[in-house]
C-alpha cells in the first residue's frame, strides 16, 4: 500500500509545483484550483508525517479538510458560472447546506475522532452535482477547440470521476465497516486520486498554454 500512496504523493507534488512555476500564466477559475492543490498538499504532508510525531488520530485534520474542500469546490465552480447568477447562488446554499451537514456529523455524528465518512460523502454530491452542471453546459455551449484540448474539460472529468467513484467506495463503507472494505476503500481512494491529480495537471498546462497563445 506505501508504494501505491508513494506514486500519489508524487503526482500530486508534480501537479503543485508546475503550477506553482506557470501561476501568473493561470486564468482565475484555475488560479483558485491551484490553491486547492496546494492546501491538498501542505495538508498531505501534515498529516502523513508532522501530525503522527504528536497524536495516533489524525481523524480530525480530515474533518477540517472537508470544509476547506466545499468551499474551495464552490469558489471555484461559481468563477466559472460567473455569468449564471441563479446558478451561483445555488452553489452558495448547496455548499451552506453540505458543509453544515459536515459539520454536524463531525460534532454530534461520528464525532472528530472517527474516520469523516458522512463528511466526504457530503463533498461528493457536491463535486459530483457542480461537474454534471458543468458538463451540461459545455454540451449547451460548444466551441471550436475539441474536448480533448480544453482545460475545464479535464478537470471537470477528473472532479466528477473521483467524487463519483469515491462516493460509492464510501457508502459501502458506511454501510458495512468491515476490514475488507476499508482495505478496498484504500485502493479506490488512492487510484482515483492518480487520475485526479494527473487530469488536474493537464488541465493547468492546457490553461497556461491557451493563456500564452492569446
Amino acid at each position: 500500500m506505501q508504494t501505491q500512496f508513494n506514486i500519489y504523493l508524487i503526482v500530486l507534488t508534480i501537479t503543485f509545483f508546475y503550477g506553482l512555476v506557470r501561476f501568473t500564466k493561470l486564468t482565475s477559475p484555475f488560479k483558485l484550483l491551484l490553491l486547492l492543490v496546494s492546501y491538498v498538499f501542505i495538508s498531505e504532508l501534515i498529516i502523513r508525517f508532522v501530525l503522527p510525531l504528536m497524536t495516533k488520530n489524525v481523524s480530525p485534520a480530515y474533518h477540517f479538510t472537508v470544509i476547506v474542500l466545499i468551499v474551495f469546490y464552490a469558489l471555484m465552480y461559481r468563477k466559472l458560472f460567473s455569468k449564471d447568477p441563479k446558478l451561483r447562488r445555488l452553489i452558495v446554499v448547496l455548499a451552506v447546506i453540505l458543509g453544515t451537514i459536515a459539520l454536524l456529523n463531525s460534532f454530534f455524528y461520528q464525532g472528530l475522532f472517527l474516520f469523516p465518512s458522512f463528511s466526504i460523502a457530503a463533498q461528493g454530491i457536491l463535486c459530483i452535482f457542480l461537474s454534471l452542471i458543468m458538463f451540461k453546459k459545455m454540451i449547451e455551449s460548444p466551441t471550436k477547440t475539441p474536448l480533448t484540448k480544453q482545460p475545464l474539460f479535464w478537470f471537470n472529468l477528473g472532479t466528477l470521476s473521483f467524487y463519483s467513484f469515491n462516493f460509492i467506495g464510501i457508502i459501502f463503507y458506511n454501510e458495512y465497516e468491515l476490514e475488507e472494505m476499508t482495505y478496498w476503500l484504500f485502493y479506490l481512494n488512492v487510484i482515483g486520486n492518480w487520475i485526479l491529480y494527473s487530469f488536474y495537471l493537464f488541465s493547468f498546462y492546457l490553461n497556461q498554454k491557451a493563456a500564452h497563445e492569446r
